[in-house]
């Protein structure tokens, strides 16, 4: 029998950038999603996807066709039946995004024609009758099983979004709190792991706010965060904290309502001794991190920045002054660490060619209002084969830049689904890396394949995860 776990209180530091649950392009929404979905399939580590809600497939790869049916007990929260076409309005309203996560779907028979052209999207390959969906597809279709799996497609109800499908459903919501309560129509009755009877979601905008909240037993469950290096020492070694690791690219991104000077651009990307940042972070008192440079080439202690060339960036620099640039630059930085050690390194090397940098602090979770020039940024990447990450902070420019640059990215992710080895998969990785590193308004600094996130689960909560 399953075990009645009482109710389990969660922090989100951000707000849900929409009012609809089903939004997955948003990291808080992402969060609500997990406990609402019902995906059609569960992604695995080099394996095949799982069975989700789908009891069925059937990969026709001679004709290019995926048949997908339904589990028939699918339920949503108020008791009516889910079909085919739920899951449809889930997929087409991704498509809608019109952003890198709905490239995803671009092997859909048409579907780049209705990138073009939203209008026809009544022809694109897709369709749903009962509870079965059939899509064509220009490629083997086993590979867009992949990405349906990747991402987090759960039913959307064509008229009432406050409908789920998952595990809990929605009580309330507001820009303060979210209630669910266990979804007693939930296909699956017998879960692996017990569920509470309710879930609250607290939202705060406060800076670590779920630190103090949890140490005053106010929560039981915070969100996996970007912790200061302070934060992570002092609690790193309890038992109710968990750390998890994820890749993590450390650039400089200029100023998009700025006019960008390809020659500035060129100066500090020759100017910055990469290797002497990733010196000084070895040598620091931190929590290990495996760092590369150039490109995501693996770097080891010691070696050289081979982008690092002071005559070629004082060649550069001088044709800024030109173009009359001024000399002093601000550069905002959040505060995660190593940001603030790396900020004043990089001051500290650029003024030894005579370039001032104002570094300013700025708020994460509310950014200032300043007129800056260059900000300090840390964005993740993909971990290896999970290619619904691609949409993120760290790809986002790629979708608004030259075609060309997108074409590159599209053959990208073709040759990915396509293979099946780790090396190669890697491969195709790191072609994505080199893309990232050549846009024009970004300059790399480091890549940190080890990066901290930290969460605390008190004793009562452990048995729901």
């Amino acid at each position: 029998m399953e075990k009645s776990v009482t109710s389990i209180r969660h922090l989100l530091d951000a707000r849900p950038l929409g009012y609809d649950l089903q939004e997955s392009n948003d990291y808080s929404g992402n969060y609500v999603l997990g406990f609402t979905a019902l995906p059609m399939f569960k992604a695995r580590e080099m394996a095949p996807p799982a069975l989700g809600s789908a009891a069925h497939v059937d990969i026709d790869s001679s004709r290019n066709i995926l048949k997908i049916r339904l589990d028939d007990g699918l339920k949503w929260s108020d008791g009516t039946k889910i079909h085919g076409a739920d899951y449809l309005n889930a997929i087409k309203k991704v498509a809608s995004y019109r952003n890198g996560l709905s490239l995803l779907l671009r092997s859909i028979r048409n579907f780049p024609r209705y990138w073009k052209d939203p209008a026809s999207i009544t022809e694109v390959g897709w369709a749903a009758q009962g509870n079965e969906l059939t899509i064509e597809t220009t490629l083997n279709p086993s590979l867009l099983l992949k990405v349906l799996a990747k991402i987090n497609f759960s039913p959307l109800h064509e008229t009432d979004i406050r409908l789920t499908a998952g595990p809990y459903k929605l009580q309330e919501k507001s820009d303060i709190r979210i209630t669910l309560e266990k979804n007693a129509e939930y296909f699956n009755s017998r879960p692996a792991k017990p569920r509470a009877e309710s879930v609250q979601i607290l939202i705060t905008d406060s800076r670590y706010k779920d630190i103090e909240l949890f140490e005053n037993g106010d929560i039981d469950v915070t969100c996996p965060t970007l912790f200061p290096y302070e934060l992570i020492s002092k609690y790193a070694g309890r038992k109710d904290f968990f750390m998890e690791n994820t890749n993590i690219l450390m650039h400089l991104s200029f100023n998009e309502r700025k006019k960008i000077d390809p020659q500035l651009r060129k100066a500090l990307l020759h100017l910055i001794d990469r290797s002497k940042l990733a010196q000084r972070l070895y040598d620091a008192p931190t929590p290990a991190m495996d760092l590369s440079i150039n490109r995501g080439k693996p770097m080891s202690k010691g070696e050289p920045d081979r982008l690092f060339d002071p005559n070629r960036g004082r060649t550069h620099l001088a044709a800024c002054a030109k173009h009359g640039v001024k000399e002093k630059l601000v550069l905002l930085y959040d505060d995660f660490y190593p940001n603030r050690e790396v900020a004043d390194m990089v001051k500290e090397q650029l003024a030894g060619y005579g370039l001032q940098v104002e570094v300013l602090l700025d708020d994460y979770y509310a950014p200032l209002k300043i007129d800056y020039d260059i900000k300090l940024t840390l964005s993740d990447i993909p971990f290896l084969d999970d290619m619904a990450r691609y949409y993120s902070l760290a790809l986002s420019p790629v979708f608004n830049t030259e075609e060309n640059i997108k074409k590159d990215l599209r053959d990208i992710f073709s040759s990915y689904f396509q293979e099946s080895a780790p090396d190669k998969k890697e491969r195709e990785l790191s072609r994505i890396r080199h893309i990232f590193w050549d846009l024009p308004p970004v300059v790399p600094l480091l890549h940190i394949h080890s990066y901290f996130f930290m969460s605390a689960r008190a004793a009562a909560a452990r048995s729901c995860f």
